[in-house]
């Protein structure tokens, strides 16, 4: 199956898990598989809210979350062992805003720079992460 199909699937996974309670074990175990066809590295015993948006170039680690209503975008690596609160942001892309005579919303955007968290790492509620 080529890895377009996974991740279609797994999304679909996801998606239609929805609908069951964020803390059960059963709906747990079947975001950690449905994360398991999205992403390029998920470990073991995820936990990743039902809320959650991730890119699918995010990488995860075993025994890591992602909390409610987080939204990682880009090139993203996440250690064992994370534990993330609620609300947080990752953005690998920015504004550009290296010159003071032109208007930041007409200097574009930077280039990716991915964002890497290590092992045993607490990232608390609402925390914004730019990449570089």
């Amino acid at each position: 199956m080529s890895g377009r199909v996974k991740r279609a699937m797994g999304r679909t996974i996801f998606g239609a898990l929805k609908a069951l309670p964020e803390r059960s074990k059963s709906a747990k175990r079947m975001r950690g598989f449905a994360a398991k066809l999205i992403l390029p590295y998920c470990g073991d015993n995820v936990d990743i809210s039902k809320s959650a948006f991730f890119a699918s170039s995010v990488e995860i680690g075993s025994r890591s979350g992602i909390g409610q209503n987080a939204s990682l975008n880009g090139k993203i690596i996440i250690g064992e062992d994370v534990m993330m609160g609620p609300r947080v942001m990752m953005f690998t892309r920015n504004h550009a805003s290296w010159r003071i005579d032109i208007p930041m919303n007409r200097q574009g955007n930077t280039n990716e720079e991915p964002i890497v968290i290590g092992n045993d790492v607490w990232i608390g509620a609402g925390v914004i992460i730019l990449g570089g």
